[in-house]
């Protein structure tokens, strides 16, 4: 009985020192490779996509990058901050022309699908 114990605390242990050797493993990956990972997260993924908060977020460095060029080109720094003006409003309306949808999952089924832009319209004109 107690070499059963013995066994399976062994097997125990072993399997926490590979787990071990694993993370350090990814520890070693490097800055950049890090860093990378990190960027691409941020960005929401692979499949990149715009996004209303991506817009603002573009138009809001695109205001930071004509504050920053203001004594080099000041000839170029008003149309790029009307650009990111531009920017910023069509981000800001694009959260409510667009909302996030959600579907209502039920133990991984599907219950209810969001509606889209057309049934939206109709239920809002049959309302009006």
């Amino acid at each position: 009985m107690s070499q059963k114990y013995q066994r399976e605390i062994e097997e125990i242990l072993g399997n926490v020192e590979e787990l071990r050797s694993h993370r350090a493993g990814q520890k070693r990956q490097g800055l950049i490779h890090a860093s990378g990972a990190v960027f691409v997260r941020l960005m929401g993924g692979r499949g990149w996509h715009l996004s209303p908060g991506r817009i603002m977020l573009g138009s809001l460095a695109l205001l930071l990058v004509a504050l920053m060029m203001k004594g080099s080109m000041p000839g170029l720094v008003a149309p790029m901050v009307w650009t990111g003006i531009v920017l910023f409003i069509l981000g800001y309306a694009l959260f409510f022309i667009n909302p996030p949808s959600y579907e209502k999952r039920w133990r991984g089924h599907v219950i209810e699908k969001p509606p889209r832009w057309r049934e939206r319209f109709l239920r809002w004109r049959k309302g009006s």
